[in-house]
C-alpha cells in the first residue's frame, strides 16, 4: 500500500508537473518546492533563447535577469501561500477559539500545531510541555511530527529545529504536507466510463471540470493560469447554488470583479473562508498550492451538500420500488427473447470463413473484422449487462411470480447461448490475424533486399578524394551510411525471428533461400562499409600530412622575409621594438620545432605502416627540415645586428641625458643668491648640501657607467668608434665644470649661514630672556601650600635659566669671532645684538634673586601661620575635652574624671616645646622684619592668650570636680545614714511572735532586711574610697612627715580651728563665687534631682574635712557634726541654718560638671521634662523593625537631616525640606514619648552607632560622625523622651516629707510596712545619734 502523505511529480513529455499524489517518494517538501518552481518557470527559459556562448557565462545579463527574476516570482508566490495556509490554518483553529498571526514565528512553540492537528484528526494529542525554552519548542513541535508519522505521512529532511528556527519554506512545506493530508486525500471522482480511482489532485481537477462543464469561457485544465479570471469559481458556485449568482453578466475582461464576487459570496452566503485575494489569484502564474487549498474547500462543501440530496434520493427509491417491481416481469420477458434473437444472428456472421488472398485485402478484412469486433464487444459488453439484468430481475421475480420454472428456463437459455456466441468470435479473429502476418513477411523482404543492394555501391566505392577537405567529406558519408546499417539492423534481426515463426506454422520452404540472400547480402554490405572506412582514413591521414607541410612552408617563407631585412633603428625606442619583435619571431620559431617534430612522426608512422605514398612523404619532409634549418641561421645573425644598433642607441641617449642633467645642475650651482634671513639661508644651505650629495653620488655614477659603457664600445671593434670617443671625452669636461662651481657655492652659503645663525641665536635669546622676564609672576600664594608650590616652581625656574647662559656664552663668542671677520656696518650690528643679550641676562638674574627671597620669606610666613593655626585647633579641641567630660555619678566615678582630666594637663604640658618652637619661630620672623609683621605679632599674642586660658581653665575645672567628689560622698553617706535609720527598727524590734503565722512573717522580713543589706554592702565599701582632697593631704601630711619637725606654736583649739576652713578649699571655690573675675559660674551640682544651690553658701563657708578612722573602714561622722552639719535626707545645711521650706526642681543647661544626680548606687534619675531642648542635623539612618516582631522592608543606610523638636523626631531630606516642612518621603515625626535611645553594642559594622525604640515597636540605628555628636544626640533624645510623658505633681504628704527632709532615694532598698508602727523614729540628741550610728555601721562586716 503506498505510504500516505508523501509527495510525487509525474513529468510529462514537456517536463511540468501533472499530477500530485499521495505516494511514497524521496522528495521532500523543500525538495518538492524548488522541483516545482524549475518546472512552472521552464517557459521563462523558452521565453529567452540566446546563444550558448552567452548561456555559458555566469555573469551573463540573460542569466542574472533571469535568476532576478525567478527569485522575484518564488518570493511573491512564498507571501501568497503563506498568506492562504495563515488563513487556512486560522479557519480550523476557530473551532477552539484560537488564532495565530504570522505563520513562522506562531508555530515555533509547536503549541498551536498540536492546536491543529487535533482539530483536524480528532484525536487527542499530548499535551505540550510548559515552558518558552528552545528544548520546550523542539520537544512540541517532535509531539506533532511524531503524531504525522503515526499518520503514515512522509517527512523528508525535516525536522523539528527547522520549524523552531522560523525556516519559512519548510514551515510552508509541513502545512502543504498537512493539507494534503487532512483535506486533499480523500477526494475522489469516478466516471460511468473509467472505473480507475484517479490522485487527489487530478480527481479535483476533474471534480472542478465536471461543474464546469457547458459555461461559455470556463476552461479548467490546471489550478493556475485557469482561475486567473475567476469565472471558474463562480461557475463552481453557480453550478450548485445558481439563485446566488447571475453568471451571465461577468465577463471575462474583468477579472478582479470576478474574483472579488466569488470570494465574497463564498464567505458570506456558503461560510468558506476567504483564503485568497483577487490580487494573488490575478498574477501572470497563481499559487498552485493556495488555489488548490481553497478550491478543496469548496468541494468538501458541495460533497456535504450533495450527500445531504443522495439520502433524501434514498427515501424516494424505496417508495418507487414497489411501483417498478410490475414493470420488471414485463421487461425480462421482452429482453430474454430479444437476446436469443440477437446471439443466433451474431453466430450465423462469425461463421463466414471466406479469407481474401493478398495482403490488402486480408488487411481490409482485418480491419473490417476489428470494427465489427469493436462494435460487438461493445454490444457483447450490453448484452452482458442485460444478462446480469436478467439474472437479477429473475431473483427478484422468484420470490413474487409462481412461474418460477419458466423464468430459469428462459434464463438458463439465454446464458447457453451467450456462452457460445464467444467461440466463434475468437476463431475468426485467429485467422484474419495469422493470414495478415504471412503477406506482410513476403512485403518486409522484398523491401529488405532492395535497401540493401541500394546501399553496396557507396560500400565498395574506391574514390578516396583528391585532397583534405574532399577526404573528410567522403568520410562524414561513410559514417552516415555505417550508423544507417547500425539502426538497420534491427529490422533484419525481425525479419530472421518472424521467418523462424513462419517457419514452424508450416509455409512453403522458397522463402528460406531469399531470407538466407538477404543475410548474405547483409553481412557483406557491413564487411564492405567497414574496409571504406579504412582507407579513408588512410587518406585523410595523407592529405592531412601535404596540408600540414604546405602551411609550415608558408609560414617559414613569411618569417624569411623578416629576417633578411637591412632596415636601420633611428633612436634607442625602436631600436628596442625591433629587438623585441626579433625575439618574439625567434621564439615563435623556436616554438615552430614542435610543429617540424610532429609532421617527422607522422611521416615516419605513414611510411613504417607501409602507406602507398611513402616516398612522396619522405620528400616532403625533408624540404620543411632544411627550411627550418636555414630560417634558424638567419635568426641568429639577425639578432646580432639588431643588438649591436640597441646598445650604440643606448649609449647616445645615456650621454644625451647625462649632458642635459649635468646643464640643469650647473644653472643651480651658478646662483648667486645668499638668503635673506637665518631660516632662509638655512634652507639654501640644506638644499644646496642635499643638492651637492646628490649630484656627486648620482652623477659620478652615472659619467663611470657611461665611461665604462663607451671603452667596451671602443674595444668591442664598433664601426662608430670615433664618435663614441668624442662623446665621451666632451661628456668628462662637462662634469668638471660642474664639480667647480658646486665647490665655489657652498664656501659662500657656509659663510652667509654663520653670520645669519649669530643674528638668530642673539634675537632667540633675548626673546627667551624677555620671556622668562615677563614669566616671573608678581603673586607669592595665599597659603603654604601654594607659596611652597611657588618656591619648587622658582627653584625650576631657575634651573631654566641656568640653561640660557650656555646660549648668552655662545652668542659672546660667536661676537667677538665674527667681529674679527667683518668690518663696518656690520661689525657695529654684531656689537649691538651681543650688548642687547648681555644687559637683558644680568636684568634677569636680578629680577630672579629678589623673587627667590620674597618667595622664601612667604614661606615662612604660611609655616607659622599653620603651626599657630594647628595649636589653636588642638586647644580648642582640648577645650571640647574638657566640657565633654562625663558627669560623675558616684566617688569612683568622679575619681576616674579627676584622673582624665589631669592626662589632659599631661598632654598640655607635652606640648610646650611645640608652643616654644612656634613661639620662637615668630620672634626670629619679627627680628628680621618680616613684610607681615603685624600679623606675625598678631598670631603671638592670640596664641599666647589661649594658652593662658586653657590652662586657667583646666584649673577651674579641677577646683570644681574636687569640690563635687565631696559633695557627692556626703549625699552617699546620708543615704546610707536614712536607711540605717529605717531599718534599726527592725533590728531592735524585740517582738518574736504569738503564733506561727506571725513568726514566719518576723522570719520573712528579717530575710528581706538580710537581703537588703546584702545589697547595701558594696555602696558602704565604695564610701570608704579616698577623695581627692583626702588623698592630698594624706600625701602632704606623709611628705611633713619626712620633713624635719618644726616648733609647735601654742594656740587654743577651736571649733574653726578643728576642721579646715574656706580658705583652704581650691581656688576654684573661690573664684566661682565671683562670676565678675570669670565670666562664668560652674554648676553647682544636684543631689538627686534636688537642688543644692540654697545650701552651696552655709555649705561652703563651713570647713569640710573627712579623716578615715583608724580602726573603722566607714569614715568618722564626728568629724562632720563637729563641723556643724546635720545630714537629714537630700539636705547638709548648717546646724545653725534651718532648711528650705520646699526646695524646687529647675532645669539648667548643660553645665560643665558631671551631673551628681546619677550616683552608680542609685538609680538614674529622668531628666527634667520642664527642659525643652531641641537639636538638628545630617544622621545615617537605618530602620530594622517596622513593628513588634517584623523587619522592616527596606534596611538601607540612608542620609537624612534629623529634627529633635517638641517631643517629636522629624525626618527631611537637606535643611531647606525642613524649614519648609517638607517631610522625607511623607514620613509623618516619630513621637518619643516613652522611647528608649541608648548606644548601639550589638552593631559592630559600623561606627558610632545608637538605637532608637519606640513604643509601637519600631526601631532605628543612627550613625554619627564622632563619640560627641553621638553623646550629644542620645542626650537629646533621651531628653526629649522624657518631656514628652507628663509628669505627676507631688502629693501634699510627699511635699511635707520632702521638706522634712525625710524623703528617700528611689534606689534604696524599700522599708517593711510594719517597720513604722511597731518602732516608730524618735529624735535623739547628739551623742545618742552618733552611738547609734556606730551600731548601725558595726552590722557590716569590715574590710581587710
Amino acid at each position: 500500500m503506498p505510504q500516505v502523505g508523501s509527495i510525487k511529480v509525474d513529468a510529462g513529455p514537456g517536463g511540468g508537473p501533472v499530477g500530485l499524489a499521495i505516494m511514497s517518494s524521496t522528495l521532500s517538501p523543500t525538495d518538492y518546492d524548488s522541483l516545482e518552481i524549475q518546472q512552472q518557470y521552464n517557459d521563462i527559459n523558452n521565453r529567452w533563447e540566446v546563444a550558448d556562448e552567452e548561456w555559458d557565462n555566469e555573469n551573463s545579463s540573460a542569466r542574472l535577469f533571469e535568476r532576478s527574476r525567478i527569485k522575484a516570482l518564488a518570493d511573491e508566490r512564498e507571501a501568497v501561500q503563506k498568506k492562504t495556509f495563515t488563513k487556512w490554518v486560522n479557519s480550523h483553529l476557530a473551532r477552539v477559539t484560537c488564532r495565530i498571526s504570522d505563520l513562522y514565528s506562531d508555530l515555533r512553540d509547536g503549541r498551536m500545531l498540536l492546536r491543529l492537528l487535533e482539530v483536524l484528526s480528532g484525536e487527542q494529542l499530548p499535551k505540550p510541555t510548559k515552558g518558552r525554552m528552545r528544548i520546550h519548542c523542539l520537544e512540541n513541535v517532535d509531539k506533532a511530527l511524531q503524531f504525522l508519522k503515526e499518520q503514515r505521512v512522509h517527512l523528508e529532511n525535516m525536522g523539528s529545529h527547522d520549524i523552531v528556527d522560523g525556516n519559512h519554506r519548510l514551515t510552508l512545506g509541513l502545512i502543504w504536507t498537512i493539507i494534503l493530508r487532512f483535506q486533499i486525500q480523500d477526494i475522489s471522482v469516478e466516471t460511468e466510463d473509467n472505473k480507475e480511482k484517479k490522485s487527489a489532485k487530478d480527481a479535483l481537477l476533474l471534480w472542478c471540470q465536471m461543474k464546469t462543464a457547458g459555461y461559455p469561457n470556463v476552461n479548467v485544465h490546471n489550478f493556475t493560469t485557469s482561475w486567473r479570471d475567476g469565472l471558474a469559481f463562480n461557475a463552481i458556485v453557480h453550478k450548485h447554488r445558481p439563485d446566488l449568482i447571475d453568471i451571465d453578466t461577468l465577463k471575462k475582461c474583468n477579472a478582479h470583479y470576478n474574483l472579488q464576487n466569488a470570494f465574497n459570496i463564498a464567505e458570506k452566503e456558503l461560510g468558506l473562508t476567504k483564503l485568497l485575494d483577487p490580487e494573488d489569484v490575478n498574477v501572470d502564474q497563481p499559487d498552485e498550492k493556495s488555489i488548490i487549498t481553497y478550491v478543496a474547500t469548496y468541494y468538501h462543501y458541495f460533497s456535504k451538500m450533495k450527500a445531504l440530496a443522495v439520502e433524501g434520493k434514498r427515501i424516494g427509491k424505496v417508495l418507487d420500488h414497489a411501483i417498478e417491481a410490475d414493470k420488471l416481469i414485463e421487461k425480462y420477458e421482452t429482453l430474454a427473447s430479444d437476446l436469443l434473437q440477437w446471439i443466433e444472428q451474431t453466430i450465423l456472421t462469425l461463421n463466414d470463413r471466406k479469407l481474401a488472398n493478398s495482403l490488402s485485402g486480408v488487411q481490409n478484412q482485418l480491419q473490417a473484422f476489428n470494427t465489427y469486433r469493436t462494435m460487438l464487444e461493445n454490444q457483447m459488453d450490453m448484452r452482458e449487462k442485460e444478462v446480469e439484468g436478467l439474472k437479477g430481475q429473475a431473483l427478484a421475480l422468484s420470490p413474487e411470480d409462481s412461474n418460477t420454472v419458466e423464468v430459469d428456463g428462459k434464463l438458463q437459455a439465454v446464458e447457453n447461448k451467450f456462452i457460445q456466441l464467444r467461440a466463434p468470435l475468437r476463431e475468426r479473429c485467429q485467422k484474419l490475424l495469422a493470414s495478415k502476418e504471412e503477406h506482410q513477411f513476403h512485403r518486409d523482404l522484398e523491401d529488405e533486399i532492395l535497401w540493401v543492394k541500394e546501399r553496396m555501391p557507396m560500400a565498395v566505392s574506391t574514390d578516396h578524394g583528391r585532397d583534405l577537405p574532399t577526404v573528410q567529406l567522403l568520410i562524414k558519408k561513410n559514417q552516415t551510411l555505417q550508423k544507417e546499417i547500425q539502426g538497420h539492423q534491427p529490422r533484419i534481426d525481425d525479419i530472421a525471428e518472424r521467418w523462424q515463426g513462419l517457419a514452424c506454422s508450416g509455409l512453403e520452404a522458397d522463402l528460406q533461400g531469399r531470407v538466407e540472400a538477404l543475410q548474405e547480402m547483409w553481412q557483406e554490405l557491413q564487411d564492405q562499409a567497414q574496409e571504406r572506412h579504412r582507407r579513408l582514413e588512410q587518406a585523410q591521414r595523407a592529405q592531412q600530412f601535404y596540408f600540414d607541410v604546405a602551411e609550415a612552408e608558408a609560414w617559414m617563407g613569411e618569417q624569411e622575409l623578416h629576417m633578411i631585412s637591412e632596415e636601420k633603428a633611428k633612436d634607442e625606442l625602436i631600436a628596442q621594438a625591433m629587438v623585441k619583435s626579433h625575439l618574439v619571431m625567434e621564439q615563435a620559431l623556436e616554438d615552430y620545432a614542435q610543429t617540424i617534430h610532429q609532421l617527422s612522426l607522422q611521416s615516419r608512422d605513414m611510411v613504417n605502416n607501409g602507406h602507398p605514398e611513402s616516398e612522396r612523404i619522405n620528400l616532403r619532409q625533408g624540404q620543411v627540415d632544411k627550411l627550418y634549418a636555414s630560417l634558424k641561421d638567419l635568426a641568429e645573425e639577425r639578432r646580432a645586428k639588431l643588438q649591436e644598433q640597441l646598445r650604440l642607441c643606448q649609449m647616445k641617449r645615456e650621454v644625451d641625458d647625462l649632458e642635459q642633467w649635468i646643464s640643469e645642475r650647473e644653472v643651480v650651482a651658478a646662483s648667486h643668491e645668499l638668503g635673506q634671513d637665518y631660516e632662509h639661508v638655512t634652507m639654501l644651505r640644506d638644499k644646496f648640501r642635499e643638492f651637492s650629495r646628490d649630484t656627486s653620488t648620482i652623477g659620478q655614477e652615472r659619467v663611470d657607467a657611461v665611461n665604462r659603457l663607451a671603452d667596451e664600445t671602443i674595444s668591442g671593434g664598433h664601426s662608430d668608434n670615433a664618435t663614441v670617443a668624442e662623446w665621451k671625452d666632451s661628456l668628462n669636461e662637462a662634469w668638471a665644470d660642474l664639480l667647480e662651481l658646486i665647490d665655489t657655492r657652498s664656501q659662500m652659503l657656509a659663510a652667509s649661514y654663520e653670520l645669519h645663525r649669530f643674528y638668530h641665536d642673539a634675537r632667540e635669546t633675548l626673546g627667551q630672556i624677555q620671556n622668562k622676564q615677563k614669566q616671573l609672576p608678581d603673586e607669592v600664594g595665599r597659603d603654604l601650600n601654594t607659596a611652597e608650590a611657588m618656591h619648587r616652581m622658582h627653584s625650576a625656574y631657575e634651573h631654566d635659566i641656568q640653561a640660557l647662559s650656555t646660549q648668552v656664552k655662545q652668542v659672546q663668542d660667536d661676537a667677538g669671532r665674527l667681529q674679527k671677520a667683518y668690518a663696518g656696518e656690520k661689525a657695529d650690528d654684531i656689537r649691538r645684538h651681543e650688548q642687547s643679550v648681555s644687559e637683558a641676562w644680568s636684568d634677569l638674574l636680578s629680577s630672579s634673586s629678589g623673587r627667590r627671597h620674597l618667595l622664601t620669606d612667604t614661606v615662612d610666613k604660611f609655616r607659622f601661620f599653620r603651626t599657630v593655626r594647628d595649636l589653636l585647633l588642638w586647644m580648642d579641641d582640648v577645650n571640647l575635652q574638657i566640657d565633654a567630660q562625663e558627669k560623675p555619678r558616684d566617688v569612683s566615678a568622679a575619681d576616674l574624671v579627676i584622673k582624665n582630666h589631669q592626662g589632659i594637663k599631661a598632654e598640655v604640658e607635652a606640648r610646650t616645646d611645640s608652643f616654644n618652637a612656634c613661639i620662637a619661630s615668630g620672634n626670629d620672623l619679627l627680628a628680621k622684619g618680616h613684610y607681615a609683621s603685624d600679623k606675625i605679632a598678631e598670631k603671638l599674642t592670640q596664641l599666647q592668650d589661649r594658652r593662658k586660658e586653657i590652662n586657667e581653665k583646666w584649673q577651674d575645672k579641677m577646683n570644681w570636680l574636687q569640690i563635687v567628689e565631696v559633695l557627692m560622698f556626703g549625699r552617699d553617706a546620708s543615704m546610707a545614714e536614712a536607711w540605717l535609720s529605717s531599718q534599726e527598727p527592725i533590728v531592735r524590734s524585740a517582738e518574736l511572735g504569738s503564733n506561727v503565722d506571725e513568726v514566719e512573717n518576723l522570719i520573712k522580713r528579717h530575710e528581706g532586711f538580710q537581703k537588703s543589706a546584702a545589697a547595701w554592702e558594696e555602696r558602704f565599701s565604695a564610701l570608704e574610697k579616698l577623695t581627692t582632697n583626702e588623698r592630698r593631704r594624706r600625701e602632704e601630711e606623709e611628705a611633713q612627715k619626712k620633713r624635719p619637725p618644726t616648733p609647735p606654736v601654742p594656740e587654743t583649739p577651736s571649733m574653726e580651728q578643728e576642721a579646715p576652713s574656706l580658705n583652704n578649699l581650691p581656688a576654684s571655690v573661690h573664684d566661682s563665687r565671683n562670676s565678675g573675675e570669670q565670666g562664668r559660674t560652674p554648676e553647682t551640682p544636684s543631689l538627686n534631682g534636688i537642688d543644692l544651690e540654697s545650701e552651696s553658701a552655709q555649705w561652703l563657708n563651713t570647713s569640710v574635712s573627712r579623716t578615715p578612722h583608724p580602726t573603722r573602714p566607714f569614715p568618722d561622722f564626728r568629724d562632720i557634726h563637729n563641723s556643724q552639719w546635720v545630714t537629714t535626707g537630700f539636705h547638709l545645711q548648717g546646724k545653725e541654718t534651718s532648711p528650705d521650706p520646699s526646695p524646687k526642681l529647675r532645669s539648667k543647661p548643660p553645665a560643665l560638671g558631671p551631673d551628681l544626680s546619677q550616683s552608680a548606687t542609685l538609680p538614674l534619675r529622668t531628666p527634667d521634662p520642664s527642659a525643652p531642648e531641641q537639636m538638628e542635623g545630617v544622621l545615617c539612618r537605618k530602620q530594622e523593625m517596622e513593628s513588634h516582631g517584623k523587619k522592616a522592608a527596606n534596611r538601607s543606610w540612608q542620609n537624612i537631616y534629623c529634627v529633635v523638636r517638641k517631643g517629636s523626631l522629624g525626618f527631611y531630606k537637606d535643611s531647606k525640606n525642613a524649614s519648609n516642612g517638607i517631610p522625607y518621603h511623607g514620613e509623618a515625626p516619630v513621637n518619643l514619648q516613652g522611647a528608649q535611645c541608648n548606644v548601639a553594642l550589638d552593631y559592630k559594622k559600623r561606627k558610632h552607632v545608637f538605637k532608637l525604640g519606640l513604643t509601637d515597636g519600631k526601631e532605628y540605628l543612627f550613625q554619627a560622625k564622632d563619640e560627641a555628636e553621638m553623646s550629644s544626640w542620645m542626650r537629646i533624645v533621651n531628653a526629649a523622651a522624657a518631656a514628652a510623658c507628663t509628669p505627676t505633681p507631688p502629693g501634699p504628704a510627699e511635699e511635707q516629707l520632702i521638706s522634712k527632709g525625710m524623703a528617700r532615694a528611689l534606689s534604696l532598698p524599700p522599708v517593711s510596712p510594719n517597720s513604722g508602727s511597731e518602732a516608730p523614729v524618735t529624735l535623739r540628741s547628739k551623742d545618742t545619734r552618733e552611738k547609734d550610728r556606730e551600731k548601725r555601721f558595726s552590722f557590716f562586716k569590715k574590710n581587710k
